[in-house]
């Protein structure tokens, strides 16, 4: 019984976790998967972005641009077309090549859960931009 009672339980309380959402653009051989993270307060985002090409040693200056120059890469688009930039990108050593990985947080936004637009602009490889729709809710 006690077993069927906790089983419940972590049932429902799974159930009812917010999940992330996930997303992904590919483009000019630049791939973007993004994860918003629902479980902060403000906005939260796992950024991935891939070259599909490989980097050969002239390339190792643009690696080393993605890792400390990224943060104006990324901006956000409110409900009412308001841009925000973030408050924190926080580049990830995964140590894989041609992957680099970010953290993006925004400010919280009131937008009564209305869409904002996640902007990556690839200023180092491609030149694309890259434009995520996610609701605020």
């Amino acid at each position: 019984m006690k077993r069927g009672v906790i089983a419940l339980v972590l049932l429902i309380s799974f159930c009812s976790c917010h999940k992330d959402e996930y997303k992904q653009l590919s483009k000019s051989g630049t791939n973007v998967e993004i994860i918003r993270s629902k479980e902060k307060g403000g906005l939260e985002f796992k950024v991935r972005v891939s070259q599909e090409a490989l980097l050969s040693g002239a390339d190792q200056g643009k690696s080393k641009q993605m890792f400390f120059s990224a943060d104006s890469c990324f901006k956000l688009f409110d409900s009412e077309n308001r841009l925000l930039y973030p408050e924190v990108v926080e580049p990830i050593a995964n140590g894989i090549n041609n992957k680099f990985e970010y953290i993006v947080t925004f400010p919280k936004l009131k937008t009564d859960g209305k869409k904002i637009k996640l902007v990556y602009h690839d200023k180092f490889f491609s030149g694309s931009h890259f434009e995520f729709d996610f609701n605020d809710n």
